[in-house]
């Protein structure tokens, strides 16, 4: 039998181990000059998915970009399945969206729940379709805090609090609010919600009378938001893609291509390394919320 040398051995292996990345990585860059290759020939309807709570979400974003500098994107379809989120998350949707439903026609499809936040996203949309019980509207701002002082003293706990103005972190759980700063708050709330009523106004043709009724925050069905304009259509996700087919007059079997996390070197590598095992996701917000949500018992 023939001996080879230790070191002999460990210089095999490791051509092997070298050989072996390099077929690995000039497999994934074939994969991915092949995928820009594809989408550059053939033109598609974009899909994107909007179903839990709106957040600062820089990727969503970054999507929508690419979206509207694409030029074979010849039209976008949105599911809304959300109760709501973030003022600004919810904003920066629907600005980014927009954007594109001035070029190219975008259709909303709202499932079960497309309320304060979720509505906002779906004004963006050149047309809204729902299901008769799709739950929508809810055009809110809301700010919660409780109050603990009584159970603290209860406790024998006194708070001490150092800042620099009266109104710094008002309010929080460990301090009441006085009449005028529940008006400064107040105020607050207040101007966030004309500017959504704005918006609706904006992008929607409704009677004052109507604006009205929108405007104390209550929640539409599906039936009732048609009624009052909120939405254009009660329909299915595939009526929306219908419409959007003939307002492009596309090839009834265009690719609808779903949309969704973006490959590419930097998450190839998050996955091979401890970063994608040790990375936690916790979302937290300390803004302003428009969102409903609700529960079936």
């Amino acid at each position: 039998m023939k001996n080879i040398h230790f070191d002999d051995f460990l210089k095999q292996r490791r051509k092997k181990l070298i050989r072996g990345l390099l077929f690995f990585v000039t497999f994934i860059l074939i994969l991915f000059f092949l995928n820009l290759f594809l989408k550059k020939e053939s033109p598609f309807i974009a899909k994107l998915s909007i179903d839990s709570i709106i957040m600062n979400n820089p990727e969503f974003i970054r999507k929508l970009e690419s979206l509207k500098n694409n030029k074979n994107v010849k039209a976008v379809l949105v599911d809304v399945n959300s109760p709501g989120g973030t003022v600004v998350g919810s904003r920066e949707i629907y600005n980014n969206l927009k954007k594109i439903s001035e070029n190219i026609p975008v259709a909303i499809s709202m499932k079960e729940v497309a309320a304060s936040g979720g509505y906002m996203v779906a004004l963006a949309g050149n047309k809204i379709f729902c299901y008769e019980g799709t739950i929508t509207g809810s055009v809110g701002v809301i700010m919660q805090s409780v109050n603990i002082e009584k159970l603290l003293q209860s406790l024998g706990i006194e708070p001490v609090i150092f800042k620099s103005g009266e109104l710094k972190a008002k309010p929080n759980p460990v301090e009441g609010l006085n009449s005028n700063e529940k008006d400064i708050i107040q105020n607050v709330i207040e101007s966030i919600h004309e500017s959504f009523l704005t918006m609706v106004k904006n992008n929607r043709k409704i009677s004052e009378d109507n604006l009205k009724i929108i405007s104390d925050g209550r929640i539409f069905t599906g039936i009732e938001a048609k009624k009052i304009n909120l939405v254009d259509e009660i329909g299915s996700e595939k009526d929306a893609l219908d419409w959007l087919k003939t307002e492009t007059s596309v090839e009834k079997d265009i690719d609808v291509i779903k949309i969704e996390n973006e490959t590419n070197f930097s998450n190839i590598l998050d996955i091979l390394s401890l970063k994608s095992i040790l990375k936690k996701k916790i979302a937290t917000s300390n803004g302003l919320f428009a969102i409903w949500a609700p529960y079936y018992e």
